[in-house]
């Protein structure tokens, strides 16, 4: 897939278009993306995904909105990448940006320089100052010289509707498990490891203390399973979420014990997936106790994830 990350000076051939942000990449977006290349082959055009970098929210909020991305944007562009899309524009959004009205962005943008002459809208997705209604984006366009078609909200068999932020909720309660079922692939996150105050250590089970950035989603506070990536290798491992507890402390930390994990990661970044939700954070009586809930929970996550189903999992690695 080509991608273009500087649209100055950039000059289209004839393409079937969507724009939207693709936080996450999941299932709803994977199947408009779908109906994006058949559009565009039955057109006889090329498909083009034009996605916006950063969160418009970040760009327009007052500095007290956090997003928490479900991906970073090189995540999103290869699970685009992966569902064989032939090209990918990134257009820097600013305020300036912001204030194009949906003519403006249509001829300025999709039809002089990105060469549309289809656009694929998301069901309910919305662009320009002026926030027009489902049916003036088809006026507009055609006013333009633009077909522009709705794709149709996708629903889950169970019914549930997929959206980024259901998806973002999922996660907030901790059901990582739901979470994976609408992204279409596990959950994953990344982090720095800094020092911490080598309490895992005493317990006899060392930990990654990983500074996540304040862009990216991190679950909501529980112990979990899952495997880790760091160095160049992958292995199992439990992640706590929250403030321990049992052991104090003001701050709210991430902390990874990498299951058969030899060697340190101070200042490396470790990628994080999470399978499964294994319990809430509760407090201990001692930290005797707190040691043997530690092995538990290794125990668990070992039968979470099986050595064959650890192979499976490893693959989705590649996308971050």
């Amino acid at each position: 897939m080509e991608i273009v990350r500087d649209i100055e000076g950039y000059q289209g051939e004839p393409c079937a278009v969507t724009v939207g942000l693709f936080d996450g990449v999941h299932v709803g977006h994977q199947h408009l993306l779908m109906r994006l290349k058949q559009e565009s082959s039955i057109r006889g055009l090329k498909s083009v995904v034009v996605t916006l970098h950063p969160h418009p929210r970040v760009v327009l909020s007052k500095g007290n909105d956090r997003v928490g991305l479900l991906t970073t944007l090189e995540q999103r562009l290869k699970y685009i990448e992966a569902l064989g899309i032939d090209r990918c524009i990134v257009l820097p959004f600013t305020r300036e940006f912001s204030d194009l009205t949906a003519r403006e962005f249509m001829r300025e943008y999709l039809r002089e320089r990105i060469g549309a002459k289809m656009l694929l809208l998301g069901y309910n997705h919305r662009f320009g100052s002026d926030t027009l209604e489902g049916e003036d984006y088809i006026r507009v366009g055609r006013e333009e010289g633009i077909i522009v078609e709705r794709g149709e909200q996708f629903v889950l068999g169970d019914g549930e509707k997929v959206s980024s932020s259901l998806i973002r909720n999922y996660l907030s309660e901790g059901s990582v498990e739901r979470a994976r079922e609408l992204l279409g692939h596990p959950y994953m996150f990344a982090g720095r490891v800094c020092h911490g105050d080598a309490i895992g250590r005493e317990l006899g089970y060392r930990t990654a203390n990983l500074e996540v950035s304040e862009s990216q989603m991190t679950p909501g506070d529980g112990v979990y399973a899952g495997l880790a990536r760091a160095g160049g290798k992958v292995v199992r491992c439990v992640v706590n979420i929250g403030r321990r507890p049992t052991v104090g402390g003001p701050d709210h930390r991430v902390e990874a014990h990498l299951i058969d994990w030899e060697g340190e990661l101070y200042d490396e970044e470790v990628w994080i997936m999470l399978t499964d939700r294994l319990r809430s954070e509760r407090k201990f009586d001692d930290r005797e106790r707190l040691r043997e809930q530690i092995g538990h929970d290794i125990e668990v996550s070992l039968e979470k994830i099986s050595l064959e189903s650890e192979m499976k999992l490893k693959t989705w690695f590649e996308f971050c």
